[in-house]
């Protein structure tokens, strides 16, 4: 079982996403709106991917991204974009972000 932290300023609900985590053995362990809820929430339990909106509330997400690199260097990061094209994926990745997806 993969354990994922999804931190979004809106709660992750859709059920054909929530239906294909559960078909691939992922589920989730937190959901957070701000770059301090990550932090703190992460401290009570080690999801194995943080799955991030690049709009989250709190520290922008380059900050949060290489926070979590650097103090938890084992959790893989996903960032949530609007747009994947643009100057955002190339920085994110070279930030320390594992990958990115689309909210599209």
């Amino acid at each position: 079982m993969i354990s994922l932290m999804v931190a979004d300023d809106q709660k992750l609900e859709d059920k054909g996403v929530l239906e294909a985590f559960s078909r691939h053995d992922i589920q989730i362990t937190q959901q957070c709106k701000t770059s301090d809820e990550i932090f703190s929430s992460i401290k009570q339990g080690m999801p194995d991917i943080v799955l991030m909106s690049l709009s989250l509330g709190g520290l922008g997400a380059f900050e949060a991204v290489d926070h979590l690199r650097m103090n938890h260097p084992k959790v893989g990061i996903v960032m949530m974009l609007i747009h994947s094209d643009g100057p955002f994926p190339k920085r994110l990745l070279e930030t320390g972000a594992s990958g990115f997806v689309s909210k599209n």
